[in-house]
This record gives structure tokens, C-alpha cells and sequence, in this order.
């Protein structure tokens, strides 16, 4: 009647700053399978709705592949002045501290199924917080870059997934089964400082802003 599981993950990517290189992310999730009770047993649940399950974990992750290999550095590209080899500095500028964004999610929900397990219901609510987003931000001009790689805000995403499962047909010549799934999910973006980052590359439009979802249009131009 009662799960309980426990899991904890050491990372390590040499793409982020030295000290940051090694992430450590637990988890832990549980269930329980009300329907199995005595009190559910022997009233008129058992009847109406054949099993019940609740639900919940809670766990972090992180992305350890959000960046490239040589991100942080400020880097150097092959060119040629005067027919003679040299090298110029990228116009994105890195950053040696760099770590990885972090997810941290609570979810919860339940597990039914009614008419002899003819019809299952299954609903689940999350809340996912992702801190030190890794954002490119466009940089003063006077800096000799013109984006730099960072740490900047995190990001809200809530929302809920509903899924419905019936067996209307179900005999020796015929088995019909239905699936209708609904999601619906909200993100927002906050502590960003200043509180607006244009994102590189795409001509001024996009942005993220403090209080809306990740990747709004935006202009500036009134």
C-alpha cells in the first residue's frame, strides 16, 4: 500500500567554472495506494472507483549540457591581416564562474480507475523552479564584445497533465480503447537584473523580462 524511493546523482562536467564542475542532485518520490485501505475496502468506494492512488515526489536536476565545451573562455578565431596569419577575439565574451542551471520540481497527483478498471483517470499538478538560467545578454559595444554568456534569473513553470483511458469494447471480436490527453503549462521569468535581457541573434524582439514568460516578443522602438 505504502512506496517510498530514494535516488541522490553526483554530475560533474569540466564545461562549467572549477568549482561548480560537481553537482549533487536528490530526489525522493512516494505513493499511496488508498484503495487497499479497509476503510475503502468495505464501503461503497470500492464499487464506484476500483483503485486510488496518490501520488508525489519532489527532486532536482540540472543542465549539464547547456553550454558548449569552451563557452566560458573568452575565445580567439583564425583570421588573416596583410595576407599573414593571426587572431581575433570572438564577440561573445565568456565566463570563468559559470554553473549550471538548476531545476528543482514538486509534483503532485493521483491514479483512478472506475467500472472494473474500464475507465482510468489519471491527474497530475507540478512545480518546477529553475535557478541560474544560463542566458546570453547583449553587452555595451564599448566592451569589444557584443554578448556575454552568463547566470542570469530563474524561471517558474507550473502546470497540470490530465489523462483519460476508457475501454468502451472489449470482447473476443472487438477491443476499442480511447485515449484524450490535456496539458496546460505557465512560465515566468524573474530576477533578471535590470530587468530585461535582449537575446542575441534575434534582431532586438526577444526578450527576457522580469514578470512575463521566457521568450516574449519586445521592442523598444517608443
Amino acid at each position: 500500500r505504502y512506496f517510498l524511493t530514494g535516488a541522490g546523482r553526483f554530475d560533474a562536467s569540466s564545461v562549467f567554472g572549477e568549482d561548480e564542475r560537481w553537482q549533487f542532485f536528490p530526489k525522493v518520490s512516494g505513493s499511496w495506494l488508498i484503495s487497499e485501505e479497509g476503510f475503502w475496502q468495505n464501503s461503497g468506494l470500492r464499487d464506484a472507483i476500483s483503485s486510488f492512488k496518490f501520488r508525489a515526489s519532489l527532486g532536482t536536476s540540472g543542465g549539464q549540457t547547456a553550454i558548449g565545451a569552451f563557452d566560458r573562455f573568452n575565445l580567439f578565431n583564425p583570421s588573416s591581416i596583410n595576407g599573414r596569419s593571426a587572431l581575433l577575439p570572438s564577440t561573445q565574451r565568456g565566463a570563468l564562474d559559470v554553473k549550471p542551471e538548476r531545476q528543482t520540481e514538486l509534483e503532485l497527483g493521483f491514479d483512478a480507475s472506475f467500472l472494473s478498471d474500464r475507465v482510468a483517470l489519471e491527474f497530475t499538478w507540478y512545480d518546477q523552479q529553475t535557478e541560474d538560467l544560463l542566458l546570453f545578454r547583449t553587452t555595451a559595444p564599448s566592451t569589444g564584445y557584443l554578448s556575454q554568456l552568463g547566470n542570469f534569473g530563474s524561471l517558474d513553470n507550473t502546470g497540470i497533465e490530465i489523462l483519460l483511458k476508457a475501454v468502451p469494447i472489449n470482447n473476443s471480436n472487438m477491443q476499442w480503447t480511447s485515449t484524450v490527453t490535456f496539458a496546460a503549462n505557465e512560465n515566468e521569468i524573474n530576477g533578471i537584473e535590470g530587468g530585461i535581457i535582449t537575446i542575441p541573434e534575434s534582431f532586438g524582439q526577444v526578450a527576457a523580462i522580469n514578470g512575463e514568460p521566457l521568450g516574449v516578443f519586445y521592442s523598444d522602438a517608443f
